[in-house]
């Protein structure tokens, strides 16, 4: 089974990962800037990181895991019906 991710989809996450590593510390200093306190920024940070940790704890594994399993049957069976007809 070849599972390999498409490029197009780690040129997003690439882009994502690079995109929030500017704009994270560009909020943060414009809420100490707003604020003149740093503990607010620390606020902020601490609430990101709670709602990412409950983000992670209601992800599905076995859901996910089971979704691939058909993704890849299903590419399986498209590659082999094309193949086929050829």
């Amino acid at each position: 089974m070849n599972m390999t991710v498409p490029l197009i989809d780690i040129a997003r996450f690439i882009l994502t990962w690079k995109l929030v590593s500017y704009v994270g510390p560009v909020i943060v200093q414009c809420i100490i800037n707003s604020t003149k306190n740093n503990y607010s920024a620390f606020q902020f940070l601490c609430s990101m990181d709670v709602v990412a940790t409950i983000g992670m704890i209601l992800i599905n594994v076995e859901k996910g895991r089971e979704n691939c399993r058909r993704f890849v049957q299903e590419r399986k069976s498209i590659r082999e019906s094309s193949a086929n007809r050829s």
